[in-house]
């Protein structure tokens, strides 16, 4: 069977098959991640953005130093591109943990009453406080001010459909990518399985390490910090034109 590469990476896939061009992409998931996450830190100061990659990397990392130790090799792939040659062991697989990492830490998140996005984003401190207390929506969602009874419906309508959205859309794409690995034929069966098994795992243990308070703290912090930086340079910046 005849492979070639995805543009810009160095994922083959079977140019036979119409669904692999999409599979592809969808293995790409971690790096796509990666850059949406850091773009979310450094233009909105976004640390929760900053907390769930320090997670996916440290479970990256993890899942690396696994392979090492186990030793299992990945199924033979003859693409023509000496992947075999190149790539690492195999289990478990990196990206099926990290796919499963995201989606339940962000699932776990939603369900608390957490909120991932709104009509405006708002500051982290503010999303970090109405996680704590997931009542005071109108610290979650920026909506001009309504009635109390309509506002009352219109939030409790929202936050259904953001949980039931949020959910659904990250184990999806958690899905399909691990689907991806095995189907491109990157992964076993056995390789996959255990990686989101261990992703699910990971995932909910950071997300418990996230449920107590002095972490929140730290991150209130760190985003009062990162606000102050920031307001200082704008004002240097202010002077230097002014001058």
């Amino acid at each position: 069977m005849e492979y070639k590469p995805f543009a810009l990476t160095h994922i083959t896939y079977p140019a036979s098959d119409p669904l692999s061009p999409f599979l592809a992409l969808l293995s790409l998931t971690p790096p796509f991640a990666v850059c949406a996450l850091c773009s979310s830190f450094i233009i909105y100061k976004d640390v929760l953005a900053a907390y769930l990659l320090m997670g996916l990397i440290s479970c990256a990392a993890f899942c690396s130093i696994l392979k090492d130790i186990v030793e299992e090799p990945r199924p033979f792939r003859d693409d023509g591109y000496g992947d075999n040659d190149t790539m690492d062991y195999g289990m478990p697989s990196n990206h099926s943990a990290f796919g499963f990492f995201g989606a339940t830490f962000v699932a776990l998140y939603v369900l608390r009453g957490g909120n991932m996005w709104s009509w405006k984003l708002p500051s982290s401190r503010r999303r970090l406080q109405s996680y704590a207390n997931p009542r005071d929506a109108r610290d979650a969602i920026l909506i001009p001010s309504l009635a109390k009874e309509d506002w009352d419906a219109l939030v409790k309508q929202y936050n259904k459909l953001h949980t039931s959205t949020t959910v659904f859309c990250t184990t999806l794409l958690a899905i399909g990518c691990a689907y991806s690995r095995i189907h491109l034929g990157y992964h076993t069966i056995n390789q996959v399985v255990v990686g989101s098994f261990l992703g699910c795992l990971l995932g909910y243990a950071w997300h418990r390490l996230f449920e107590i308070k002095c972490t929140r703290d730290w991150l209130e912090w760190l985003d009062l910090l990162l606000n102050e930086l920031d307001a200082r340079r704008a004002i240097l910046v202010k002077r230097e034109k002014d001058d």
